[in-house]
């Protein structure tokens, strides 16, 4: 993919932080991370077995979680070589991820489908491979086009909610909301910013 190339490259550059998440300090940077992983916490149940993150970067979310095994899985060799003790790097571009069928219960991905290309059909790959790897729940947040926060640029991608039904389209148990995770940027919490989808087992 595309998206594998320029995130090995971002992590190569003394900025990297601001591809991940522009305007914070080193501080900020992290303690966003952790109120983000605050409130999958508090989705999800505060300690489980197993808890994946697709799309981990250097574990700015997972490090924060609670669970006996932490799996991240990324694109980028680089940021998953930053990954923190305890945490298993997962080298995959999401269309084939080395794990067994239904090995964690609780997978989620937070600000990475907007980076990867729309090809035909990678997003649905990308989450068909996410469900079978998880006996329990996937959470899966993705940019509202509707939102003043989110634009639609070569390094962004938004959805419609048409375009969210047809992601998920024939998946029983998906279910659709909006809302906004930890008011990223200037965004206030109470902002219908993006959509959440979640599947459960």
């Amino acid at each position: 993919m595309r998206c594998q190339a320029q995130w090995e490259a971002f992590a190569r550059l003394p900025e990297w932080r601001e591809y991940i998440l522009p305007g914070r300090s080193e501080s900020e940077f992290f303690e966003e991370g952790e109120r983000q992983a605050s409130i999958l916490s508090d989705h999800y149940g505060k300690r489980i077995a197993v808890v994946a993150e697709f799309g981990c970067g250097i574990g700015r979310i997972l490090r924060h979680m609670e669970a006996e095994e932490k799996i991240g899985m990324d694109c980028c060799r680089d940021f998953l070589g930053m990954l923190p003790d305890g945490i298993t790097g997962i080298h995959t571009e999401g269309r084939g991820i080395d794990l067994p069928d239904g090995h964690c219960d609780f997978t989620y991905s937070i600000s990475v489908f907007q980076h990867i290309p729309k090809a035909k059909g990678t997003h649905r790959q990308i989450l068909d491979e996410i469900v079978r790897i998880t006996r329990g729940e996937v959470f899966l947040q993705v940019p509202r086009a509707e939102s003043e926060h989110y634009r639609e640029t070569s390094f962004v991608n938004t959805y419609t909610i048409d375009q969210v039904r047809e992601l998920v389209a024939g998946i029983p148990s998906a279910d659709i909301r909006t809302g906004n995770l930890a008011g990223y940027g200037d965004a206030s919490t109470d902002s219908d910013n993006e959509y959440f989808i979640t599947v459960k087992m």
